[in-house]
C-alpha cells in the first residue's frame, strides 16, 4: 500500500524498500525521502547527516543532485541547498563511485596508492598483453594455449578469468571428475523424466516400440552398463507421430519425450577423447591464470592502476581481509540510499550489504525494469532484498500508479504486457486526462516491407496531426536500425537527434580536433598529416598530396617535411599553430584554431541540435582537466587518458548532451531510453530475432565456482564447449528470453500519449519474437473497451512522396567571441571588426538582425556555392520559388556576369596568409581572372547598408591575391557585393592594382 507524504515524514529515520512501477514518481520519493531524513536527523542529533546514494549512471547522479538541490529551494531551506554541495557530507555516485572513495581512504591498509586511477578497456589490454608476452618467454609451456586459440582471443579469455579469479577466490577449472559427476547427473535426470513417462502414458500400439527402448534405456543407466547405454544412444528409433487435434499419447507426456528427445541425446554426453583434450587445455590455463593473477595484481598494488571489475573484486578483498576498515568507512556514513536497485549484480549486492549492517538505507527500483543482464545484474535480487528488509521491519512500499501515460494508453500497455509475460503486473492508471492529445488512437501497429519507410509514414502523421518533432521518440534495441531511420528521415526533410550511447570519440568532430591535437604532438606522423590534410580546416588538394608524395619520395622524409619545402600557403598556417604550441600549450592552441577556422559555427551549421558543440566542449573540457595534472603526456592522452576520460562508470562512453532540447525527432536504444519519457514514442523490432548467446567460450558457475575453456574435438575438427559448458548457455539463454521481454516493457512505457510498434515483414518472426508474444491484431480498428487501438500495413518499401512542408527549425546566435585588443593571428573577420571602418548606426542595432533571415541566406549561399557544379535545371527542381527568384535576378544582372565567372572562377577559396605585422587567413566567396579583368565576389545576406563593410572585405581579399601572385597587375579590378534577398547589386572599378592600392585605408596598408 502506497504511503501519504505525511506517513513519510514521520517514519523518515526508518528502512524503506520501494517497488515503483514505471512512470510512478520513484525519483520523486527519493529526493523528498532524503531531504524527510536529513531535515528528522538534525531534529534529533543536532547536525546534518552524511549520506550516501548511490544511482546506475553519472547521468542520473547529475539529475538527482539537481532535483535536490530544486526541492531544498522550494521548501526555502537554503541550509540543505547548501549542505547538498557539501561532497564531505553528500555523496551522490554510482556504485562504483562508492568504492572507489573507500578504497581510496584505505588504501594504506591494502598496501595500494593512494591515487587510485580507474583505466578503461584499451589501457588494460595494452598492460595485458605485456604481461602476457612476459608469462610466455618465463614458461614457454603455456604457449601451448595459442594452439588452440589467437593471441587477442586469449587476450579477451584471460581478461574474463582474471575478473573470475579476483571475485571467487575457490575458483578453479571443471576437470575429469567433475565432467563425469555431470553425466551421472544428466543420466539421473534422464531416469526420472522416463519415470515420469510411464506414469502419465498409456501408449496405444503404435508407441509400444519406443517405449521399449525407453525402458532399455533406463535399466543401462540404473545399471552403469556403459556400453549398453552408448550403444542405445546411438540407435534411437525415430519417434510416432502426434498431434494435438488428434493425441496418441497424453500431452504432458509428449513434452517431456520431446525436452528428453532435444535436451538429453543430442550430443548430450562428453567422450572419452574430449574429456582428454578438455583436461589438458583446462591444467595448463589454471597454471597460467595462476601465474598471470599475480603479475596483474603486483601490478596494481605498484600503479594504482585499476578497472572498474577491480573496484568490486578488491572492495570484497577488503570485506573478507579488513573488514575492520569497511566498518569504518561505513560508520562514518548515517544513511545509505540505492536507486535502481533491480540493476545490481549479486557482488554488489553482497558489498552493499556489508557497507549498510544495520543503519537505516532507502532502496527503490523495479524488477520490471532490469535490463542489464550483460553487466551482471540479475531481477532476483530485487525480490530476495524485499524479503530480507521485510523480515527485518522496514516500511515496504507499492507505488503502482502510473502518472505518465494517458489513462486510455495506460490500459493498453497493461493488456499488451500481460500477453507477452507473467513477469509483469498491471499498473493503476491516473485520474487526469490530459486536453491536449492528438492521436485518435492509444496505439498503432504498423507492418511494413522496411522498417524506416514504415517509421517515416508513422512520423509525417503525427505531424499531419499536430505533434512536434521533439515530442516524438523512436526506438530500437540497437543502433543499425535506427542510422536507416536517420538516413531516410534526412531524404524527407525530417529534422532527427541520434543520441548513442557510445562512439564519442569517433564522431567526426572529435576526430577533427583529435587530428590537430595529434599534429601538434608529432607533425611527422604520415597517416595523421593525411587525415588533417583531407579536412575542411587544412585542406590540401588531392593534386597538391600528390606533389607532397613525389617530393616525399625523393628526400626520404615526411609529409610535413615536404609541406614546408613547398609553396601553399597551409604551411604558414601549420607552422603558426605548431609556434604557438611550443608557446603557450595544447588548450590555448587549440582554443584559438577553432576560434580562428569557425569551428563551432560550422558545428552549429551542420547540427542544428547542439550535439556537436556539446560534444567539442567536452573534449575541451576533457583536455583542460588534462594538462593541468602534473606530468600531463599530449601523446599519452590521447591514445590513453582520453579515451579513459570518456568511460563512464556504469553507463559507458557516450556523446555529450546539447544544452537545450532540439525540436528534432529523438532516436535512440531501450537502454539509453531508461528514466525518459516522451509524448510520441515509436518501438522497432517486433519481428527480429530476439538474439540469445550461442556459444561461451569460457562458462561459469558462480555455485560450483568452477570454470571451463571450450576445447578441441577431435570427432569434428573444430573447438566446443562441455555438455557442462552448454547447460550454463541455457541458462543464461533462458535469462536472455525473459530480459527481452523487460526490454519491450521499458520501451513501451516511455510513451505518454501514443504509441506505435514496428513489425518488418521483411524478416520472419518466432515464438520469441515480440510481435508473436504480444498478438499482433487484424488490419483495420481494433478497440477495446477502454482504449483504441489500429493496425496498418505499409506494402511498398517506398515512401510515395517527399515531404514539402519540411520543418524549419529555429535558429539561435552562434557563440560570439570577445575581441582581443592585440592578434598575431586574425581571420578576416576579425581584422574587419579592429581597423577601424566607420559603422552608420550603432551597435546595437547590429543585435536587431532577423535571426530567421540570417539563417535562410546561410541556405542560399550554399545553393549559390552549387550554381558551379551542379546543371541550373537540375538544381531548380529542389528549389522554392522564393530561391529560384534570387538565382535568376543574379544571372539577370549584366554587370555581374555570374555565369562566366562561375566557369572561369574558384569558389569557396580558402587561403592563409603572413603578411608583415601577422597571419591571415579568410575564404573568397568567388573570385575569377577573366581576359581583361580580375572579380572579387561577395555573396551577402545582411543588409547593402553596411556594404562599406563588404567592400573592405573585398579589398583585403584582392591584397592576398596580389601578395600570393594569384592575379596579374595590369589587369581592371571589380569588386562585387550582392544582395540577392534585398536584390540589391553594388560595384567598385580599380584600373589596375596600383590605382587600387593606392585607395586602400591606412588600417589595411599597415597590414601589408
Amino acid at each position: 500500500m502506497q504511503s501519504s507524504s505525511s506517513d513519510v515524514a514521520s517514519t523518515a529515520l526508518r528502512s524503506q524498500f520501494i517497488r515503483a512501477g514505471a512512470g510512478a514518481g520513484k525519483t520523486r520519493r527519493l529526493i523528498h525521502s532524503f531531504l524527510d531524513f536529513a531535515e528528522e536527523f538534525r531534529s534529533q542529533n543536532g547536525r546534518l547527516p552524511r549520506i550516501i546514494m548511490t544511482t546506475f549512471t553519472r547521468k542520473a547522479t547529475q539529475e538527482v543532485k539537481e532535483r535536490l538541490l530544486v526541492e531544498a529551494l522550494k521548501r526555502g531551506k537554503q541550509d540543505l541547498f547548501e549542505y547538498i554541495n557539501k561532497k564531505s557530507y553528500v555523496h551522490i555516485s554510482t556504485i562504483h563511485g562508492v568504492l572507489s572513495l573507500l578504497l581510496s581512504q584505505q588504501s594504506d591498509r591494502m598496501r595500494f596508492p593512494q591515487d587510485i586511477k580507474i583505466v578503461d578497456d584499451v589501457q588494460f589490454a595494452r598492460i595485458l598483453k605485456k604481461q602476457m608476452n612476459e608469462i610466455f618467454k618465463k614458461h614457454p609451456q603455456y604457449i601451448d594455449l595459442l594452439e588452440t586459440y589467437t593471441f587477442n582471443e586469449l587476450v579477451g579469455l584471460s581478461k574474463q578469468a582474471l575478473e573470475l579469479k579476483a571475485q571467487n577466490h575457490r575458483l578453479s577449472y571443471l576437470n575429469v571428475s567433475d565432467i563425469r559427476k555431470h553425466a551421472l547427473k544428466t543420466k539421473k535426470d534422464m531416469v526420472t523424466i522416463i519415470e515420469e513417462i510411464f506414469r502419465l502414458a498409456n501408449p496405444e500400439k503404435s508407441w509400444i516400440a519406443f517405449f521399449e527402448y525407453l525402458g532399455q534405456l533406463k535399466i543401462s543407466i540404473e545399471e552403469g552398463d556403459e556400453a549398453s547405454f552408448t550403444s542405445l544412444l546411438a540407435s534411437k528409433p525415430r519417434k510416432p507421430g502426434w498431434s494435438e487435434a488428434k493425441p496418441t499419447l497424453d500431452p504432458v507426456a509428449h513434452e517431456l519425450i520431446q525436452e528428453l528427445l532435444k535436451g538429453y541425446f543430442d550430443d548430450a554426453f562428453d567422450d572419452e577423447v574430449y574429456i582428454q583434450q578438455h583436461e589438458q587445455l583446462n591444467s595448463t590455463f589454471d597454471l597460467y591464470l595462476n601465474d598471470l593473477f599475480k603479475a596483474q595484481y603486483e601490478h596494481k598494488r605498484r600503479t594504482g592502476q585499476l578497472t572498474i571489475g577491480d573496484l568490486e573484486s578488491l572492495s570484497l578483498q577488503m570485506i573478507e581481509q579488513q573488514p575492520e576498515a569497511v566498518r569504518e568507512f561505513a560508520d562514518s556514513w548515517d544513511f545509505f540510499m540505492i536507486d535502481e536497485f533491480q540493476d545490481t549484480s549479486p557482488i554488489q549486492v553482497k558489498i552493499l550489504n556489508e557497507l549498510i549492517g544495520g543503519k537505516p538505507c532507502f532502496v527503490v527500483g523495479d524488477p520490471q525494469q532490469s535490463i542489464y543482464l550483460f553487466r551482471g545484474a540479475r531481477s532476483e535480487v530485487f525480490n530476495m532484498k524485499q524479503k530480507e528488509m521485510t523480515k527485518a521491519g522496514a516500511q515496504v512500499d507499492l507505488l503502482d500508479t502510473n502518472y505518465r501515460s494517458e489513462p486510455t494508453l495506460m490500459n493498453h500497455i497493461n493488456q499488451l504486457v500481460s500477453r507477452v509475460s507473467g513477469q509483469f503486473k498491471p499498473m493503476k492508471t491516473k485520474s487526469e486526462v490530459s486536453s491536449e492529445k492528438v492521436t485518435p488512437f492509444d496505439t498503432y501497429f504498423v507492418k511494413t516491407g522496411e522498417t524506416a519507410v514504415g517509421v517515416i509514414e508513422q512520423v509525417r502523421h503525427l505531424f499531419s496531426l499536430g505533434a512536434k518533432p521533439q515530442d516524438i521518440c523512436v526506438l530500437s534495441r540497437n543502433n543499425k536500425s535506427l542510422h536507416q531511420v536517420a538516413h531516410r528521415a534526412s531524404e524527407f526533410g525530417i529534422p532527427v537527434q541520434q543520441q548513442s550511447a557510445a562512439g564519442f570519440e569517433e564522431t567526426r568532430e572529435i576526430l577533427d580536433l583529435m587530428s590537430f591535437n595529434r599534429f601538434l604532438n608529432n607533425p611527422h606522423d604520415d597517416e595523421n598529416f593525411i587525415t588533417l590534410a583531407r579536412s575542411p580546416w587544412f585542406y590540401i588538394s588531392d593534386e597538391q598530396l600528390l606533389e607532397l608524395a613525389d617530393a616525399r619520395k625523393l628526400t626520404h622524409s615526411s609529409y610535413w617535411s615536404a609541406l614546408t619545402r613547398s609553396k601553399l600557403p597551409q604551411k604558414m598556417r601549420a607552422q603558426h599553430f605548431l609556434d604557438l604550441f611550443d608557446v603557450t600549450g595544447i588548450l590555448q592552441t587549440t582554443q584559438l584554431f577553432m576560434r580562428e577556422s569557425n569551428f563551432l559555427s560550422y558545428s552549429r551549421y551542420y547540427d542544428a541540435s547542439g550535439r556537436r558543440e556539446a560534444n567539442v566542449f567536452k573534449y575541451i573540457a576533457s583536455l583542460a582537466d588534462a594538462e593541468k595534472k602534473p606530468g600531463f603526456s599530449l601523446g599519452l592522452f590521447l591514445e590513453e587518458q582520453f579515451m579513459s576520460l570518456q568511460s563512464d562508470l556504469g553507463s559507458g562512453q557516450g556523446e555529450a548532451q546539447p544544452v537545450e532540447q532540439p525540436d528534432c525527432v529523438t532516436l535512440m536504444t531501450i537502454h539509453a531510453s531508461k528514466g525518459l519519457q516522451y509524448k510520441h514514442v515509436i518501438v522497432v523490432g517486433f519481428n527480429d530475432i530476439i538474439q540469445t548467446t550461442k556459444v561461451i567460450r569460457l562458462a561459469f558457475s558462480p555455485d560450483e565456482q568452477k570454470y571451463s575453456l571450450t576445447a578441441f574435438d577431435p570427432s569434428d575438427q573444430s573447438l566446443r564447449p562441455s555438455r557442462w559448458s552448454e547447460d550454463i548457455r541455457k541458462q543464461l539463454t533462458e535469462r536472455e528470453l525473459e530480459e527481452s521481454e523487460r526490454v519491450l516493457y521499458v520501451a513501451v512505457t516511455r510513451a505518454i500519449e501514443s504509441l506505435t510498434l514496428v513489425a518488418d515483414t521483411a524478416k520472419k518472426a518466432n515464438k520469441h519474437s515480440w510481435s508473436m508474444k504480444t498478438g499482433w491484431p487484424e488490419i483495420g480498428e481494433n478497440n477495446g473497451t477502454d482504449f483504441k487501438t489500429v493496425s496498418l500495413e505499409h506494402n511498398s518499401t517506398e515512401v510515395i512522396s517527399r515531404k514539402t512542408d519540411i520543418i524549419q527549425m529555429q535558429a539561435r546566435p552562434l557563440f560570439k567571441e570577445l575581441p582581443e585588443n592585440q592578434q598575431k593571428t586574425q581571420s578576416i573577420t576579425d581584422l574587419l571588426q579592429t581597423t577601424g571602418v566607420a559603422m552608420a548606426k550603432p551597435q546595437q542595432e547590429l543585435q536587431l538582425l532577423n535571426l530567421k533571415k540570417a539563417q535562410y541566406g546561410t541556405d542560399l549561399h550554399r545553393i549559390f556555392e552549387s550554381m558551379k557544379y551542379i546543371d541550373l535545371n537540375v538544381l531548380r527542381k529542389d528549389l522554392t520559388t522564393t530561391d529560384q527568384a534570387a538565382i535568376d535576378y543574379m544571372l539577370a544582372q549584366g554587370d555581374l556576369r555570374l555565369a562566366e565567372l562561375l566557369k572561369h572562377g574558384h569558389n569557396e577559396w580558402g587561403f592563409g596568409l603572413k603578411t608583415k605585422t601577422r597571419f591571415i587567413q579568410g575564404q573568397i566567396d568567388l573570385w575569377a581572372e577573366l581576359p581583361d579583368e580580375i572579380h572579387v565576389l561577395d555573396y551577402k545576406t545582411g543588409s547593402s547598408f553596411f556594404s562599406e563593410k563588404a567592400f573592405e572585405q573585398l579589398s583585403l581579399y584582392t591584397m592576398a591575391l596580389l601578395k600570393m601572385n594569384q592575379i596579374p597587375t595590369g589587369k581592371k579590378i571589380i569588386h562585387s557585393v550582392v544582395y540577392p534577398i534585398e536584390k540589391t547589386l553594388k560595384q567598385k572599378t580599380f584600373p589596375n592594382a596600383a590605382e587600387f592600392q593606392q585607395k586602400l585605408s591606412p588600417a589595411i596598408q599597415d597590414i601589408f
